[in-house]
């Protein structure tokens, strides 16, 4: 993201202090350069949804196992079951942390992805102009 902001700062900074033709040189550059950002950006979003999909699949177990901890099992003391419920507890609480700090991630993509795409309309527009 921060290399995204960048790489907007350095092609607006470039674009208001060249004469037309370096203009749509550069304009051109960054188009191809802005291009090759969506592609990567959107090859990680859709990774990031593969992964909370995974995620969200482990969540449906992590239940299951809790609810089975909490089901009577024979020759089980009540410390066993006790470890194994707030072991089952902790392992959910885990996954969903992880899903939250990825959905978080595919937003923060998201919001560069939009970077980018202004970034290439803009390229655009001192192309065609």
């Amino acid at each position: 993201m921060k290399r995204t902001l960048a790489l907007l700062l350095l092609t607006f900074a470039l674009m208001t202090s060249c004469n037309d033709k370096e203009k749509r040189e550069k304009a051109l550059k960054s188009l191809e350069q802005g291009q090759q950002l969506k592609i990567d950006f959107e090859a990680q979003v859709e990774g990031i949804k593969n992964r909370i999909n995974a995620l969200e699949q482990q969540l449906v177990v992590a239940e299951d196992n809790i609810n089975r901890a909490k089901e009577y099992q024979l020759l089980r003391t009540v410390e066993e079951r006790d470890q194994q419920l707030r072991n089952a507890v902790a392992n959910k609480q885990k996954i969903e942390e992880e899903i939250e700090d990825t959905r978080l991630r595919q937003q923060a993509l998201g919001d560069s992805l939009k970077a980018v795409d202004g970034r290439i309309q803009a390229a655009k527009d001192i192309i065609e102009n």
